[in-house]
């Protein structure tokens, strides 16, 4: 890979990014089943179907209670529909989400125990979703961040294309496929012990793993920057 093809390159889409990406969304996942009232953020269709269940059960209290993150989800994939248009100068949408998502994880876990789940829920599905739709490939090769339904499929696929000899870059696709898939398990597995450990407080763990790719994000951001301006000098 050429400099000058790293440096166009957003970072937004490389492994490490992504890697840790991938990470978060299964910290996440396992975070808010064993803490906050055994929902789901990352993905929404445990929910609806629990939702479905609660309305057949007539259990409103709960229908409402799995409707709540839904509801986030809707309104964060709304946002990231329409903010980055209005980031086309100075820093990315990418870096200024991930400072974000920094910024509310560290947040999430100053709250009381005494503080409804739906609070942290809201919040974590509202992510879950802007994440989701911010991180929607690497490299080029479209994937998803916060669930592992598709990424599965398309390793298989890959694995069956290489098998046949249908594609010459299937092979490196499906290992693509499945380095994300286990960085998925890695943070649901460190999602798992932290919350045993430290319970609300795991999610600072979360948040500072993210700081060394929100560094990364920053300073490719301010060498664009600078590379704009000296095109326009």
């Amino acid at each position: 890979m050429t400099e000058r093809f790293k440096l166009r390159m957003n970072p937004a889409e490389s492994f490490f990014v992504t890697g840790m990406m991938m990470c978060t969304g299964g910290f996440l996942e396992v975070y808010t089943y064993l803490l906050k009232g055994g929902v789901f953020a990352n993905a929404q269709t445990g929910n609806l179907a629990l939702l479905g269940l609660a309305l057949a059960q007539g259990n409103w209290l709960h229908a409402m209670h799995c409707l709540i993150p839904v509801l986030s989800y809707i309104v964060g994939i709304w946002l990231t529909l329409s903010m980055p248009e209005r980031m086309r100068h100075g820093m990315r949408w990418e870096t200024f989400f991930v400072l974000a998502e920094i910024l509310v994880f560290f947040v999430v876990g100053c709250l009381p125990e005494t503080v409804p789940f739906g609070v942290s829920t809201v919040a974590v599905s509202f992510l879950c979703a802007m994440q989701y739709n911010t991180f929607k490939k690497a490299h080029g090769i479209p994937m998803a961040t916060t669930f592992c339904t598709n990424n599965l499929r398309q390793a298989v696929i890959h694995f069956y294309n290489a098998a046949h000899g249908t594609d010459p870059d299937a092979s490196r696709k499906a290992w693509f496929f499945v380095r994300h898939l286990l960085c998925f398990i890695g943070g649901g597995i460190a999602g798992s012990l932290l919350c045993g450990w430290i319970g609300e407080r795991a999610i600072w763990v979360n948040a500072a793993a993210l700081i060394p790719a929100a560094g990364v994000m920053v300073y490719a951001d301010v060498r664009r920057n600078g590379r704009l301006e000296r095109k326009q000098d």
